[in-house]
């Protein structure tokens, strides 16, 4: 009897030793992981910290050509939900700021994934040099900060957008809404 609790002990052991090898370590280094998805996306590590959550660099190839944003942390569950819950063609209408890490982690559509020229050019966004227009970042805000249902609806349908992506207090854990 005593033998087989020895075993069974160091069986524990050794499966929280992989477990922690395999799904920790690599978190710890790298941040959190999105999948990869259809973009091969990658997590680079912590760069700064937002509203008390992590952000990270974001990297993926779309067309060949190598993309670049951010991640953030708390973006986690709601990209696992994306992913599990909505068409592969699904088009999202969000911040700008989350839209890589739609595009790059679920391989769906976001209708703004850049800041403005005039962001870029105040100096929010270093070396940033792709910008969505300020007619579509314009549109976009106002989709997600309106009362008005019918006018954000409007909105979507103008860039074909079938889902609104919303955090809680811009920083909380967030669930699509279509």
């Amino acid at each position: 009897m005593r033998r087989i609790q020895v075993v069974g002990i160091a069986l524990v052991a050794v499966l929280i030793g992989v477990t922690v090898a395999v799904f920790v370590i690599p978190y710890v280094l790298n941040g959190p992981a999105c999948g990869g998805g259809v973009y091969s996306a990658r997590i680079g590590g912590l760069i700064t910290t937002d509203l008390g959550q992590p952000v990270y660099n974001l990297t993926f190839t779309m067309n060949g050509i190598q993309e670049a944003g951010y991640y953030y942390g708390f973006m986690s569950s709601p990209i696992a939900w994306t992913k599990a819950n909505t068409p592969s063609n699904a088009t999202f209408m969000n911040w700008w700021d989350y839209g890589k890490g739609i595009v790059g982690c679920t391989g769906r559509s976001s209708v703004i994934s850049n800041p403005s020229a005039r962001f870029i050019a105040l100096g929010f966004s270093a070396n940033q040099t792709e910008r969505d227009s300020e007619q579509s970042l314009t549109d976009v805000g106002t989709a997600l900060f309106t009362t008005n249902a019918t006018l954000a609806h409007s909105i979507a349908a103008k860039y074909g957008a079938n889902y609104f992506l919303i955090t809680v207090a811009d920083g909380g854990e967030g669930r699509p809404t279509s």
